[in-house]
């Protein structure tokens, strides 16, 4: 039984693809577990309001974006009932009666599966339907039900009592709000929500009959179909019941879909498009049950689930017509059309046949007449043999009664001139010509020399809008191109260099077709691509192998479209150059050609379309919509991939914690054409170069350092459009904890706080040393004081001695008093060790006094103090001027002749800075030195002493001896300049 029904369905098969005439209307494409599937068992699929294709299957749920299948990680049984809603996804599986929103969401379970109790409808939610209320209906094995998502109960309305098998057959609609329409193999049920409860429709035959699909249409009928193959049309406000015309043989259908095409039905083996009343058979297969069929309106695409896999049914090119002939392979190798716009063809076994509103047809005038050529040309059809020539007359060929007709090379084209003439064009042969119509035969020859028809092969002649006639071929000596010179009888060869001096334009010396082009040009295909010349043959455009992407180098015929794009057919499809982008795009079987041979014939007809003659039949191309673009502006982030694991898609904006460093995102334009029609490419926000994917929608981000990122990708066809809709991703890497902000803001502190302790460790250190050395410098001063005050002792008493030996008591008794004095300061200022300026001053000028009375007031001396010191307030270390007057004294004032002076001027720099300045008119230090000699050495350690203990104090003080001169260069005196730094003394 099985084995008769499998040739039923074969013979309505063939019988059905004889009568579309070879026309496919749809190319199907087949996936299963090979191409990443869970299951080869698909139950049903639905699309998203974004474009994706989910599918239920034996194994769970799976996800498919038109280049890979994402399968659903814990959802993995048989899902029993699957139905899409706002873009949430429910369905029906061992759980219960589940809802998710992607193919990554964790499953929110609605009405969870009762296995302990004895109700077995408990365990059953099929037939899943969703209402204008968001009420979820389905049916269990006796009853429809419907679960309320408001208050989250589960209503039940028997409709097959008793029932102990699954119903997978039921369908339900909605015909208006507040009625559901139930069709189950008991009849057609009714319920409204005002009665809230199921009745049968009121139609008496409807009451036992078996149901297997309901579909409401957008006209708002009702379509159903029973097991018997019957097909019903219900008017749901009028109760209209048409009885509509069924599949061949009653094929039992189990689905209906609206299409762009027509009205889509589907049994279990066959899916038949419905069109004017007439079925066409789109797709079959013995083999495959069909479980489900899906329409998508963006894409025009119908998916099929079946048992063994999923079936994609992409439309083939509105703008490609494919025509053949039936049992007939031979390629049609000549095409033209007449001024009824009929066209003909011919094919390489002599066949010549015609296509017109009616379909193509053969066309025999006689048996045994072998064609060569078919062309058309001032208003006749011209039909070339190996033997005569035929023109049509009253759709009949009649022979041209052509006097001395020696046909001895193939005919390339027989043409009517504008100086009506008859030519007829050989491969290899001088041009024969006759006088039209008379047929009277031109014996003058065209005055080119005999070897310009023996060397060189003529494949195409043309006459061009200013009525030139114009060569094609191969021309071993020249390039290939030429037109006729009336005037002189003659053809002109265009690679003459007064027409094109430069011969790097020409793109060969094998010229195959030509063409009109636009705005009086003509086109030239070739060996390696094609010329645009001007009405004189100058050359002014080049397309050629080496700049444009031609996947062939033999080109054979040309047009160009009212936009500029330039049509022309290789081996390897049709390429079109496109003006507007200056590209070259190509055509081929993936776009819906039957074959990427596009060689055997070439025209352009009337209305700009261009006919490709094929093995057995003929294309025909609109050129108006062939570069239309089939992208459907829904490119999409369909997945993203963190170090290898999978995400869920919340945003495009994607953040990276810091063991994040790998990041795989996959995209798809949701086109599902074939992946070879798609290019991708990205770039980032920074720079100006796109990054090309190719094929492949997947970019791959590895070792990604911290940072922010903002990612544009991009979509094109084959044919060179640009997809307007980019995908836009930002993504936030954040470092991890070493190359944080907080980790460099802690590392800083640390260093910081570092270097702190360490400064205040080698200054506490510093401050320790410099303590030290204080001590051992007063220390030395106390010794240079021990060492001093017996020697200044022993002189000042020597003084007061002389005093009173000479009796000059009162001057001795002052100078005690002045020595008890200085003697009382220097022990009390020795305790100290920083003096106000006022008590050091006060001490020097005791101490000079004395040094003056005992040099018999050899020298005088003078203080001047900055009057913007406060010298009881400035603090200054003690005796640091003394050892430096006392120097003064000794070496520079007590050797003058004459009275001395001495000065100590005190001035304040800034507020940091005291510079007090010693400076007498003495003999000068050179002078001084040549006196060591023959005086009493008087080895003064003061100055050394002082001068360390100031740098001890502080290393910016600081003591500057210079020499003093005169207008003569004569020395002067000596000036010590002694700066200190108060920041730390005063």
């Amino acid at each position: 039984m099985y084995s008769l029904q499998k040739v039923i369905y074969c013979l309505a098969f063939l019988i059905v693809l004889i009568s579309v005439s070879g026309q496919k209307k749809y190319m199907d494409y087949n996936y299963s577990i090979k191409n990443g599937l869970n299951s080869d068992n698909i139950l049903s699929t639905a699309i998203s309001k974004s474009g994706e294709l989910y599918l239920s299957t034996q194994r769970g749920i799976s996800l498919y974006d038109g280049y890979r299948f994402q399968n659903h990680a814990t959802v993995q049984t048989i899902i029993g009932s699957f139905i899409e809603n706002d873009n949430f996804f429910f369905y029906f599986n061992t759980d219960g009666l589940c809802k998710i929103h992607q193919i990554n969401d964790i499953p929110e379970i609605l009405v969870k599966n009762i296995y302990t109790d004895s109700n077995p409808n408990n365990d059953q939610f099929n037939n899943l339907f969703i209402d204008s209320k968001k009420r979820i209906w389905g049916t269990d094995f006796e009853n429809v039900k419907y679960y309320d998502p408001i208050t989250k109960k589960v209503i039940s309305f028997s409709l097959i009592p008793g029932n102990k098998h699954l119903d997978p057959e039921t369908g339900i609609i909605e015909t208006a709000n507040g009625e559901i329409w139930i069709a189950a193999k008991n009849g057609l049920w009714v319920w409204k929500e005002n009665a809230k409860e199921l009745k049968p429709y009121p139609y008496s035959n409807f009451k036992n009959t078996s149901f297997q699909s309901i579909k409401k249409l957008s006209n708002g009928k009702v379509l159903l179909s029973t097991s018997q193959g019957k097909i019903f049309q219900i008017n749901p406000i009028t109760n209209e019941l048409i009885n509509l015309k069924s599949l061949p043989d009653n094929q039992m259908i189990t689905g209906f879909e609206e299409t762009s095409e027509g009205l889509a039905l589907h049994g279990i083996h066959s899916v038949y498009l419905s069109k004017n009343n007439t079925y066409h058979l789109i797709y079959s297969s013995i083999d495959q049950t069909i479980n489900h069929l899906t329409y998508d309106p963006k894409t025009h695409i119908i998916w099929l689930s079946t048992s063994k896999g999923l079936i994609k049914l992409l439309p083939v090119n509105p703008a490609i017509s494919i025509y053949t002939f039936n049992e007939r392979n031979a390629p049609v190798v000549s095409i033209a059309q007449d001024n009824q716009n009929t066209i003909w063809m011919i094919d390489a076994k002599g066949m010549l046949g015609t296509l017109n509103k009616n379909g193509l047809q053969p066309f025999n005038p006689s048996a045994n007449f072998e064609y060569s050529s078919l062309n058309f040309s001032a208003n006749q059809l011209f039909l070339s043999g190996t033997k005569e020539i035929k023109i049509l007359k009253n759709n009949v060929f009649i022979n041209l009664p052509l006097k001395d007709l020696s046909i001895q090379s193939q005919i390339v084209k027989t043409i009517i001139t504008p100086q009506n003439e008859l030519w007829i064009v050989f491969l290899s042969h001088e041009i024969q010509r006759y006088r039209w119509p008379s047929l009277e035969k031109i014996d003058e020859p065209i005055n080119n020399k005999p070897e310009f028809w023996a060397d060189n092969q003529w494949q195409d002649v043309v006459i061009d809008k200013s009525n030139r006639i114009w060569l094609a071929g191969w021309m071993p000596k020249s390039y290939g191109i030429c037109y006729y010179d009336p005037a002189n009888n003659e053809f002109i060869d265009v690679s003459k260099k007064e027409i094109n001096p430069d011969k790097g334009k020409f793109v060969g010396d094998y010229f195959t077709k030509t063409g009109l082009g636009n705005e009086n040009s003509l086109l030239f295909t070739a060996y390696g691509g094609w010329n645009r010349t001007d009405g004189n043959g100058k050359i002014i455009q080049k397309v050629d192998i080496h700049s444009y992407e031609i996947a062939d180098t033999h080109l054979r015929g040309i047009a160009e479209d009212s936009k500029g794009n330039v049509y022309f057919a290789t081996s390897e499809g049709l390429h079109i150059y496109r003006k507007d982008i200056d590209k070259v795009v190509r055509i081929t079987q993936i776009d819906g050609l039957p074959s990427n041979f596009t060689l055997h014939s070439f025209y352009e007809l009337n209305d700009g379309k261009i006919a490709l003659g094929i093995e057995g039949g003929m294309v025909i191309i609109e050129t108006e919509n062939l570069l239309k673009t089939q992208l459907t502006q829904r490119l999409k982030l369909v997945q993203i991939k963190v170090n290898g694991e999978s995400r869920s898609i919340n945003s495009h904006h994607i953040e990276l914690q810091k063991d994040e460093r790998e990041l795989i995102l996959n995209f798809s334009d949701l086109s599902f054409l074939d992946s070879e029609k798609v290019n991708f490419r990205y770039k980032f926000s920074d720079e100006k170069n796109w990054h090309e994917l190719g094929n492949n929608p997947e970019l791959s981000l590895n070792h990604i350092q911290p940072g922010s990122y903002d990612i544009t990708i991009e979509a094109w066809d084959n044919l060179g459009n640009i997809q307007s809709k980019n995908l836009n991703i930002s993504i936030l890497a954040h470092p991890p904890f070493t190359k944080s902000n907080l980790f460099y803001a802690l590392l800083l502190t640390t260093l910081f706080a570092i270097i702190f302790l360490i400064n205040r460790y080698l200054w506490k250190r510093k401050e320790k040393e410099q303590k030290y050395l204080r001590r051992i410098k007063e220390a030395e001063m106390q010794t240079l004081r021990s060492q001093m005050n017996p020697h200044f002792l022993f002189n000042t008493l020597n003084s007061i001695n002389s005093y009173i030996i000479q009796n000059e008591s009162e001057t001795a008794s002052a100078y005690l008093t002045t020595f008890s004095k200085l003697m009382r300061n220097i022990l009390d200022n020795s305790k100290h060790e920083m003096i106000s300026l006022k008590k050091e001053m006060q001490t020097l000028k005791l101490y000079l006094e004395l040094e003056s009375a005992r040099l018999e007031h050899s020298f005088d001396y003078k203080f001047k103090i900055d009057p913007n010191i406060d010298s009881e307030y400035l603090q200054i270390p003690p005796l640091i001027i003394q050892p430096f007057t006392e120097n003064a004294i000794w070496h520079g004032l007590r050797n003058r002749t004459d009275k001395g002076l001495l000065e100590v001027i005190v001035n304040e720099i800034d507020d940091e800075t005291l510079q007090i300045i010693v400076q007498d008119n003495g003999i000068g230090r050179e002078a001084s030195r040549k006196l060591k000699k023959e005086q009493t050495q008087h080895k003064s350690y003061g100055i050394e002493i002082t001068t360390e203990r100031l740098k001890t104090l502080d290393p910016n003080n600081s003591v500057e001896i210079n020499d003093l001169y005169d207008a003569d260069e004569t020395s002067a005196g000596t000036q010590i300049i002694i700066t200190l730094k108060l920041k730390e003394n005063d």
